[in-house]
């Protein structure tokens, strides 16, 4: 290659748009390293943080004619707020700010005003990504698994008086009976205020009417599980309802009765499985289980 072909593929200098010539320049580069030293150790450790920010030393002048014109529009430029595009004749464009500048009138050299600049690479205003939060994200899936439980109780359960009804409300008042021996002792007030031991009282006194009308139980069921728990509270402690009357007998019989109260029972066995798994994530989700 030659000089004159070397020299044609350069390009003018500037910043902010403001020409200027270039003398010579240096450009900072490297990674970003804290060194670690320990007592008693002779090796160190050279801990790499990421590329360090592009540093751009440079030698500039501006020439005749009116070259006082010329640097004044340089200086202004160097003074503005914010980043601007730095032009070198050798490299891409850059993002830099202006950390340092430096003029020199050179009488002597007719004229010439010298400026040092020095430039540090600007990057991009960046923020961290936002992110749901932890708590928010299971107080969303706790509430999306309790839905879906809700569904699939109401589709299996079926409300009716008689022996049906009365096996459903043995079965719940055995349901709020382990509730209490599980969630009681470490249940807070909930955010309305109410105690859990008078929620659970009425949950358990409105029997009848629950088992009569059968959409209401998932709710009573999360409003019972669902609860801030205090401190001690081990996830462990909800295995008993996670894995309620797992080794229950079946229901003898083969008739129609039979039938509906082995689908009852496995509906509410499975809506108070499902809600304890989300409520149990719920009450621990602000501490470290």
């Amino acid at each position: 290659m030659t000089a004159a072909s070397w020299r044609a593929g350069l390009r003018p200098a500037s910043f902010r748009g403001v020409p200027f010539h270039v003398r010579e320049a240096d450009v900072g580069r490297g990674r970003r390293i804290a060194v670690h030293q320990y007592p008693g150790r002779d090796e160190p450790y050279a801990e790499d943080l990421g590329r360090a920010a592009r540093t751009y030393t440079i030698t500039a002048f501006v020439l005749p004619p009116d070259p006082l014109a010329r640097a004044a529009r340089l200086a202004d430029a160097l003074e503005a707020p914010g980043a601007g595009t730095l032009v070198l004749p050798w490299r891409t464009d850059a993002q830099v700010v202006c950390t340092g500048a430096a003029e020199r009138y050179e009488t002597q050299a007719g004229g010439l005003v010298v400026f040092t600049l020095q430039f540090t690479e600007a990057g991009e205003r960046r923020y961290p990504a936002r992110r749901v939060g932890d708590a928010a994200a299971v107080d969303r899936s706790a509430s999306a698994a309790g839905a879906a439980a809700g569904a699939a109780f109401a589709a299996m359960f079926v409300a009716r008086t008689g022996v049906t009804g009365d096996e459903a409300g043995r079965h719940w008042q055995h349901i709020i009976t382990t509730i209490r021996d599980v969630v009681g002792p470490y249940a807070r007030p909930a955010a309305d205020g109410m105690a859990w031991g008078l929620r659970i009282q009425r949950a358990s006194a409105a029997a009848a009417d629950l088992i009569a009308a059968p959409d209401r139980i998932p709710a009573h069921l999360g409003a019972l599980m669902g609860v801030p728990l205090a401190a001690g509270a081990g996830i462990a402690a909800f295995r008993r309802l996670i894995d309620y009357d797992a080794d229950a007998p079946p229901i003898v019989g083969a008739g129609t009765a039979a039938r509906q109260l082995t689908a009852n029972r496995d509906a509410m066995v499975a809506v108070t499985r499902a809600i304890a798994i989300a409520g149990g994530g719920a009450g621990h989700r602000d501490r470290d289980i």
